[in-house]
């Protein structure tokens, strides 16, 4: 399976007119980049921020396919009447990520509000982020903000961060932990949060059968079998 990015994708002659191709255009969430970057169908896939998915589409960017990390993208791009029913496709968690062998010896939350730490969380604008910060307030570690150095725009800058060693910790999903670029842990049930991951099909697409074969196979159990291989869970 071919996988390119969206500049290279969409160019002038697919952008509104189908271009001749037949394989779908798919935006799917840059965390999902590890289970579906090299499985399943022939698709033309790009990995991106859940916000920046849903702009594209709202843009009229010539996409047949979205996967987002947050439902309620989906749902408010369903009421504008921009894609199709959405179907669930997996589930994640949030986790305090660390640089392989935890060299700061970090075990919960409250270690990252500790002085000097250097923590990387995703933007506010992103699901991640918006996660982050809700994980943040109902375990009352608000003070790890305070220890934040960086904000990226997508849960894979966060991975990316850690895994190279720039900061002492990063917050990112639990999935990330399977990658083994890092280490971790997930943060406790009292304050975690349900992240779901949801797929619809685009409204007026001109490759609807491939584009709707896509969701199929991800909800299918090919598709559920490499989620959870890359540390999703499934519903």
């Amino acid at each position: 399976m071919r996988r390119v990015g969206l500049l290279a994708v969409l160019g002038p002659m697919v952008v509104g007119c189908g271009g001749g191709d037949v394989r779908p255009v798919a935006l799917i969430a840059s965390s999902l980049r590890p289970a579906l970057n090299a499985q399943g169908p022939d698709v033309r896939s790009s990995f991106e921020a859940s916000s920046a998915i849903a702009a594209q589409v709202r843009q009229g960017s010539g996409a047949d396919v979205v996967v987002v990390a947050d439902p309620k993208i989906l749902a408010a791009l369903a009421r504008e009447g921009l894609v199709e029913s959405p179907a669930i496709v997996a589930r994640n968690a949030i986790a305090v990520l660390v640089p392989l062998g935890n060299p700061r010896g970090l075990h919960s939350l409250a270690d990252l509000a500790a002085n000097g730490r250097r923590v990387v969380i995703a933007s506010k604008g992103v699901p991640l982020g918006a996660y982050t910060r809700t994980v943040l307030a109902r375990a009352g570690a608000n003070g790890v903000l305070e220890n934040v150095v960086t904000e990226e725009p997508d849960a894979s800058g966060v991975v990316g961060k850690v895994a190279q060693g720039e900061v002492d910790a990063g917050i990112g999903y639990a999935s990330d932990l399977a990658s083994r670029r890092v280490d971790g842990f997930v943060v406790p049930d009292a304050v975690q949060v349900e992240v779901r991951y949801e797929a619809a099909v685009v409204t007026g697409t001109r490759r609807r059968p491939a584009a709707a074969a896509y969701v199929e196979w991800l909800t299918g159990p090919e598709g559920s079998a490499a989620l959870v291989a890359a540390g999703f869970k499934t519903p």
